[in-house]
């Protein structure tokens, strides 16, 4: 949705999903959007993170919707100011659309019902996670414990 919004409003962007083989310059960017809900690596921080805040220019936004991020030493623009800590969202879909709200709330049916199925099943761990990301809009927690 974050992407169908930019594209309809002709922003340039993009998209880095795989970390590891991200290169971008950061500077080249007037507005930053950090949407990641799945990955608790550290995006913006100073200390090990993905992006130094020093390196972000002082009239750059940076919007948190979700993502591991620190903000305490960034001279940017920050949109919360408090960014909410990873696994919670700072802004929720609610801002982006209706369709959005709607789209979500019919995911978590769907999640619900794999959930039903898998117990009928009698799955366990890693089987009842692989089910679920194989058959429903499901993604597992990275601690197995949750499994």
């Amino acid at each position: 949705p974050i992407s169908k919004i930019l594209k309809q409003n002709n922003y340039n962007y993009q998209i880095i999903t795989d970390y590891e083989k991200a290169q971008f310059e950061i500077n080249k960017y007037n507005a930053i959007i950090i949407a990641e809900n799945s990955n608790d690596i550290k995006i913006i921080g100073n200390d090990n993170y993905l992006i130094n805040s020093d390196e972000i220019l002082e009239d750059t936004v940076v919007i948190h919707i979700a993502g591991n991020v620190d903000f305490s030493n960034g001279k940017f623009i920050k949109v919360p100011e408090k960014p909410a800590p990873f696994g919670y969202m700072s802004f929720t879909t609610d801002f982006i659309d209706s369709q959005a709200v709607i789209d979500l709330h019919t995911a978590g049916f769907k999640v619900a019902e794999g959930m039903l199925k898998s117990n009928e099943m009698n799955l366990n761990g890693l089987e009842y996670k692989d089910f679920m990301e194989s058959n429903y809009p499901a993604l597992a927690f990275q601690n197995k414990k949750y499994w």
